[in-house]
């Protein structure tokens, strides 16, 4: 079903909104990138899936994009999450959102997702590795809000070691108990959410989702 109809939220964001966020945002600068640009000769990309050839194009719902992604309950979570993004957060350029590639030459490891269809990069050559102050306060809390329905079944590469804020993927391994789970319930159950119905932003969603974030950088740390 395409959303063609819905209207991308517009976000008004003074400082002192940005300030008051209850999630914990991206920092306003970073270092220049520390890189392990290598060739990735492995048979499955750094997340456990396989390295496939690229399939068929198909279009993010409710876009005018058109990208190659894994099919299945991953490339349902992933649609989730970008048609969201789209919606919420910025509406997504067909000259700069890419997924499943053929490019083994990696500048980070988790960058060899891509290989297997299971990252979507929403930015591009925009937002070259290692940049960071991207979005705005509300617009970080979204994706928060979005992270956290998927349930830990996607990350956001703007926590990585060297990051990249329009980099997502999967984040479990295929046969994922929860992958699955997840999946299910943005199609039929309490997660299927079409974009601009919920309030990303409500203050009981920020603080789920603030929690969310923690216990993810805590596991990230260990």
């Amino acid at each position: 079903m395409i959303y063609s109809t819905l209207t991308r939220r517009t976000f008004i964001v003074s400082s002192t909104a940005v300030a008051g966020s209850l999630l914990l945002n991206s920092p306003a600068s970073a270092e220049p990138p520390e890189t392990d640009s290598s060739v990735w000769t492995d048979s499955v990309s750094a997340n456990g899936w396989p390295i496939s050839v690229p399939g068929k194009f198909k279009r993010i719902e409710g876009t005018l994009v058109s990208v190659p992604y894994v099919d299945g309950d991953a490339g349902d979570i992933l649609t989730y999450a970008v048609r969201r993004f789209h919606y919420e957060v910025k509406e997504l350029d067909p000259q700069l959102v890419t997924g499943h590639h053929a490019h083994r030459a990696v500048d980070a490891q988790y960058l060899s997702n891509g290989l297997s269809g299971t990252a979507i990069d929403v930015l591009g050559l925009s937002a070259p590795l290692g940049s960071v102050g991207i979005f705005s306060g509300d617009e970080i809390d979204v994706i928060r809000d979005i992270l956290w329905r998927c349930r830990g079944t996607l990350a956001w590469a703007a926590d990585m070691k060297c990051p990249s804020e329009g980099y997502f993927q999967i984040d479990v391994a295929p046969g994922s108990r929860l992958l699955a789970v997840v999946a299910e319930g943005i199609r039929f159950g309490t997660q299927n959410e079409l974009p601009g119905s919920v309030d990303a932003l409500e203050v009981g969603r920020r603080r789920e989702a603030a929690a969310f974030t923690k216990s993810v950088r805590k596991n990230r740390s260990r």
